[in-house]
C-alpha cells in the first residue's frame, strides 16, 4: 500500500485523491495522503504499536490506540475507563473547535507527527501476518482485487484511472465499502466520500465528477428506478454498476437500465466478510441478470452434501466452499468458531448453498 501512495506521489503530488463529496473545498491530495500515512505510523509506533501488535478492541483484544469520531468519543471514553490506550478523536470537518479531555488526541496533532523517515523496512509474511481485524471479528490477510482492471478495455480502451472518480459512500467500516476505498487509492483514481447518503449529493455528485462506475447496493438500485429526484440530474456518465451485499432482481435491473439507458453493464458479485470480500465476479456479457458471476482467480469451490460432507456431483444441491488465497486467517480468539468453518484442508464452509449451474445467488451478510 505504501508503495502505491508513494508512486501516486511522485506521479502527480498535487492531484486531489480524496474529496468531500458535502464540500469540495475538503480535499485531500497524493502528497498529503503519502506523508500523513508516515506520520500516522509514526504516531503509533511512538505508542509501541507496531508489526505482529494489532489486537481486538478494548479489553478483550488489549488494544493500545483507538480512533473514533467526536460524536462517538463519550461512548468510547466510558468503555475504555479502564483500559490502558489511546484514544484519538477525529473531528466532523464543520464541527466547532472545543476542547478534549486529558490524554485525547486530535487527528490533526497526529498528523503533525514528524514521519520517520529512517525506520527499517519491515519483512512481512503475507501468509501469517495480520492486516486488518474486520467488523465480523476476522483475522485477514487481504488482497484487494481489481474487478475492475477486468471492465476498463470494455469501457474505454483508453481508461486512465488518474482522470477518472469513484463515488464512497459504502461504510468504510464493511468489507465491501474498504475494498472499493483501497482499490481507489491504489489505483490512482479520485474518491468522492460521502459522510452519509443524501440523494442530492448522491446525484450531484454523479453529475459534477462524471462518475462512469459505481458499486453499489440493491436500495440504491431501487433509489435509481423510482426516485423522482434522479430526473433533476444528469446522470448520463454512469456506464457500469455493480451491485452486491443482497441480490437484485431481473425486472429492477431492468427498470435502473431503462430509465438510465447509457449504462451498459449493471452486475451482482458474491461475497463475505470472511473470504476477503469477493470470491465469484461477473463476466461481462454472459449470464446479465440471474448469477452473481464466476469463481474468482485464485481461488477454489467445491459443493458439499452437509450430512456426508462429500463433494457432490455438478447439479445437485450442496453447501458451497471456497479456498483461496485472501480466506480468512480465522475468528480473532475463537478457535472453536473458526474450526467450524475453515476445515483442516483451508476450505472455507460459507453456509450458504447452490442453486443452480454452479452459480451463487446471494451475498452473504455476517
Amino acid at each position: 500500500m505504501l508503495e502505491a501512495l508513494w508512486q501516486n506521489h511522485i506521479t502527480n503530488p498535487n492531484r486531489p485523491v480524496l474529496v468531500s463529496a458535502e464540500d469540495d473545498s475538503i480535499r485531500v491530495t497524493n502528497k498529503e495522503l503519502y506523508v500523513h500515512s508516515l506520520a500516522i505510523a509514526a504516531f503509533l509506533e511512538k505508542r509501541h504499536f507496531g508489526h505482529d501488535e494489532l489486537e481486538r478492541q478494548f479489553n478483550d483484544a488489549e488494544c493500545k490506540v483507538i480512533f473514533c469520531s467526536d460524536t462517538s468519543l463519550e461512548r468510547v471514553l466510558k468503555a475504555a475507563r479502564r483500559c490502558p490506550l489511546t484514544v484519538v478523536v477525529v473531528p466532523s470537518p464543520k464541527a466547532p473547535k472545543r476542547d478534549y479531555p486529558f490524554g485525547v488526541h486530535t487527528f490533526e496533532q497526529v498528523l503533525h507527527t514528524q514521519p520517520n523517515i529512517h525506520r527499517p523496512l519491515i519483512k512481512h509474511d503475507v501468509n501469517k501476518d495480520l492486516l486488518i481485524l474486520p467488523f465480523s471479528s476476522t483475522m485477514m490477510n487481504i488482497v484487494i482485487q481489481h474487478f475492475s482492471l477486468q471492465i476498463e478495455p470494455k469501457l474505454d480502451s483508453n481508461w486512465d484511472w488518474g482522470t477518472n472518480s469513484m463515488l464512497l459512500f459504502l461504510p468504510f467500516y464493511h468489507i465491501y465499502g474498504f475494498g472499493v476505498m483501497s482499490q481507489t487509492v491504489l489505483l490512482n483514481a479520485q474518491g468522492v466520500i460521502m459522510t452519509h447518503f443524501d440523494p442530492d449529493v448522491f446525484c450531484r455528485s454523479i453529475q459534477k465528477y462524471k462518475i462512469r462506475m459505481l458499486f453499489l447496493v440493491p436500495p440504491i438500485l431501487v433509489f435509481l428506478a423510482k426516485h423522482p429526484i434522479v430526473d433533476k440530474y444528469d446522470l448520463s456518465s454512469i456506464e457500469f454498476i455493480n451491485t452486491g451485499a443482497a441480490p437484485a432482481g431481473k425486472d429492477l435491473i431492468e427498470e435502473v437500465k431503462r430509465r438510465l439507458p447509457n449504462i451498459k453493464y449493471i452486475v451482482q458479485g458474491y461475497g463475505m466478510t470472511e473470504c476477503g470480500m469477493a470470491s465469484h465476479l461477473p463476466v461481462l456479457n454472459q449470464d446479465k441478470y440471474s448469477a452473481a458471476g464466476k469463481l474468482a482467480s485464485n481461488y477454489e469451490m467445491k459443493i458439499i452434501d452437509t450430512k456426508t460432507q462429500q463433494e457432490v456431483p455438478q447439479g445437485k444441491s450442496g453447501e458451497i466452499c471456497v479456498r483461496g488465497p485472501t480466506i480468512m486467517m480465522g475468528y480473532f480468539k475463537r478457535p472453536e468458531a473458526t474450526a467450524e468453518t475453515i476445515d483442516s484442508e483451508g476450505w472455507l464452509h460459507t453456509g450458504t448453498f447452490k442453486l443452480k449451474r454452479m452459480f451463487i445467488y446471494y451475498w452473504v451478510v455476517t
